[in-house]
């Protein structure tokens, strides 16, 4: 699986696990909980340097090539999701959610 994310011409190994997340804890003095678009940011730079052993990606360089490069969030999520695919796969799950209903008609009071 490739979990690689290019960033001002140099890749960064992606590592979203605990990590990551201890680090986003250390960042923003709270459990992790991802509720906001920022926490979103966050976490996608903690994952970048739970993934690599050198700090020589700045959060501000980050942000501004985030801020230029708005797809990398969706590339991002592309990696949460396999990753996420990959897990249920390995547990024995079909890959589907659970106890959703897909919607096979619109709703009487649909606008």
């Amino acid at each position: 699986m490739d979990n690689i994310l290019k960033i001002n011409e140099k890749e960064y190994k992606v590592n979203t696990g605990l990590k990551a997340m201890f680090i986003w804890e250390s960042m923003n003095d709270k459990p992790f909980k991802i509720e906001t678009m920022f926490d979103q940011f966050v976490y996608l730079y903690c994952s970048i340097l739970a993934g690599n052993n050198e700090e020589e990606l700045q959060f501000e360089d980050f942000i501004d090539y985030c801020d230029e490069h708005q797809e990398i969030m969706g590339e991002f999520l592309e990696i949460l999701n396999k990753k996420i695919k990959l897990k249920d796969t390995l547990s024995g799950g079909d890959g589907k959610k659970k106890g959703t209903k897909k919607v096979k008609e619109k709703p009487k009071n649909w606008v």
